[in-house]
């Protein structure tokens, strides 16, 4: 699991269904606007689900809902209902606060101690790298 989850995205500036994030699987999703915030986060769960059963090769895999998405936080659409939070993604909330803070001015440490943090960082897993490639022209929403 990354230290951080990935920036989300300003889906509204996109056109609806247009990134294939799996043959079969289209996002953002389809009439998204019309969706009440709790079905917005399902949809998020739903492409996170997809995401990760074809990347494991299992329908066994069940893993949190909060490790969906945190995993996948970039697919997260604008007004989506609040989702879990648990003792283990709090650490990756507060780590993903302070690069808002560093990416808006606001952190006040010295710049080596920003830097450091930045090095330390844990690459994102291959499958969403791929994903990220594919979304990388969409702005981020910070």
């Amino acid at each position: 699991m990354p230290l951080f989850p990935s920036a989300k995205r300003d889906w509204a500036t996109v056109e609806e269904e247009s990134v294939v994030l799996l043959p079969n699987l289209l996002w953002s999703s389809k009439d998204w606007r019309r969706l009440t915030p709790d079905q917005r986060l399902l949809a998020v769960e739903f492409a996170s689900m997809s995401i990760t059963q074809g990347e494991q090769h299992s329908s066994l895999f069940l893993p949190e809902r909060s490790f969906l998405i945190h995993s996948f936080h970039f697919l997260v659409l604008p007004g989506s209902a609040g989702f879990p939070l648990d003792n283990k993604p709090k650490a990756r909330i507060y780590t993903c606060q302070s690069l808002v803070d560093i990416a808006n001015g606001k952190d006040q440490s010295p710049f080596t101690h920003q830097d450091d943090l930045l090095k330390a960082l844990t690459p994102l897993s291959k499958i969403s790298s791929t994903l990220l490639d594919k979304i990388n022209h969409i702005p981020v929403r910070i």
